[in-house]
């Protein structure tokens, strides 16, 4: 009677770590709608942006935070794209 031993290698398993391009304006205004116009801008200019990457199209996740600070509008506008890895879905998953 024989006894065999066997090894089984594996490789090791890599990590893809995901990006996001983001973009952050914050400025003091005393005129919301002058800013409202320019942050519009900046959302349209990164939507053709994350389109250009994207197998299918899909809008950009942006959100509008308003604080009031000293009696001065503090706006501060967060536009992040979808990155084209993801499709706006779940990352694949790593063989």
């Amino acid at each position: 009677m024989s006894a065999t031993s066997s090894t089984r290698s594996t490789a090791p398993q890599t990590q893809h770590r995901l990006t996001y391009p983001v973009l952050i304006a914050i400025a003091h205004v005393h005129h919301a709608s002058a800013w409202s116009v320019t942050c519009e801008s900046i959302t349209h200019r990164l939507a053709n942006q994350c389109q250009e990457h994207q197998h299918i199209p899909a809008a950009p996740t942006s959100t509008v935070h308003t604080a009031h600070k000293h009696s001065h509008n503090a706006l501060a506008y967060l536009a992040t794209c979808v990155p084209m890895e993801t499709c706006g879905g779940t990352p694949p998953a790593v063989p």
